[in-house]
């Protein structure tokens, strides 16, 4: 139970940071700005349970007392951030699918049709917010009209490649 307390009061205590700078001022690259924010409370949360675990007393929140256990608190908190990251991710530009279900269920019982979806579902709505995502978080370049692979996006790209050979996914979503 204290490995999991303290990875979650590290993690709850880097949410709130989180939100606390985005209500300030949303940063340009989100996904860097999160990993630093939360490397920083895990950082904060390492040190204070060794140079002051008096404050994991005051709230109640029991703490591991081997070196194994804190280093599960530690892997813990890096599992629940890079989830949350990631998911992060999905949910600060609309989906395809959130898209869709979204019209779908503000259209209630009159539902939605196939004109009205296509009409929703564009290039501009879908595409080119993930290309503006693609230069901001230099993975590519415009350069003359045409957009380019950075050496960022090529070892990104490798490693997609990597992963779906791992999984078998030899077809493009399969």
């Amino acid at each position: 139970m204290a490995v999991l307390t303290t990875a979650l009061a590290w993690w709850a205590a880097s949410f709130l940071a989180h939100l606390a700078l985005w209500k300030a001022r949303l940063p340009r690259r989100h996904t860097r700005a999160l990993l630093c924010i939360f490397g920083a409370g895990l950082a904060a949360g390492i040190l204070t349970l060794e140079a002051a675990p008096a404050l994991y007393a005051v709230p109640g929140i029991p703490v591991p007392a081997t070196s194994a256990g804190r280093l599960h608190a530690v892997l813990l908190f890096v599992a629940l951030t890079l989830a949350y990251v990631t998911t992060y991710s999905a949910v600060e530009v609309d989906s395809p699918s959130l898209v869709m279900t979204k019209m779908i269920a503000d259209a209630s019982s009159a539902g939605v049709s196939r004109r009205e979806l296509d009409a929703a579902l564009t290039d501009e709505v879908l595409v080119a917010p993930r290309v503006r995502d693609l230069v901001r978080d230099r993975l590519a370049t415009l350069e003359g009209g045409r957009y380019r692979a950075t050496r960022k996006g090529l070892r990104v790209a490798a490693l997609f490649r990597c992963y779906r050979r791992v999984l078998g996914l030899t077809e493009p979503g399969g």
